[in-house]
């Protein structure tokens, strides 16, 4: 009976470590799935964000190359108009403005009131970003 009772045991304890080495398998299998997905969501993610934001340089450049024409930035009404129609059309955008070298707004979209925007080189959460626009061919994201 005690030998009946050890070999249960045994057969028990037996059945208990190859659920556990089961489930564990089974987790690792999981684990790696969901790391793949993750990784390729991740890749999905960065490829669609490089490219919306390789577009709105793009858009910029058009942007600016039509408010440097004629100087037309220096009427603020053409110049906030031209800037409001792209927000209207960029709805991820939260307006856009056209910045003098010295830090001082041009222009900008009707969407944004030009006496609650300072200086950019005055200001200290943005004067690093903006020097580093001033002198890089690409496009720089900053805080405003």
């Amino acid at each position: 009976m005690i030998r009946m009772r050890i070999v249960f045991a045994g057969f028990v304890l037996a059945l208990i470590v190859v659920f556990i080495y089961s489930q564990y398998s089974e987790y690792k299998n999981i684990y790696a799935e969901v790391e793949n997905e993750a990784l390729l969501f991740n890749e999905l993610f960065s490829s669609a964000a490089y490219s919306t934001l390789h577009e709105m340089e793009l858009v910029l450049d058009i942007l600016s190359d039509r408010l440097l024409l004629n100087e037309a930035y220096k009427n603020q009404t053409d110049a906030s108009l031209i800037l409001s129609r792209m927000h209207e059309r960029i709805e991820i955008s939260a307006g856009f403005g056209f910045i003098e070298p010295d830090g001082r707004y041009a222009a900008l979209s009707s969407n944004i009131d030009i006496r609650k925007v300072g200086n950019l080189m005055e200001q200290e959460h943005t004067r690093e970003s903006f020097e580093r626009t001033l002198t890089s061919p690409e496009m720089i994201l900053g805080r405003v």
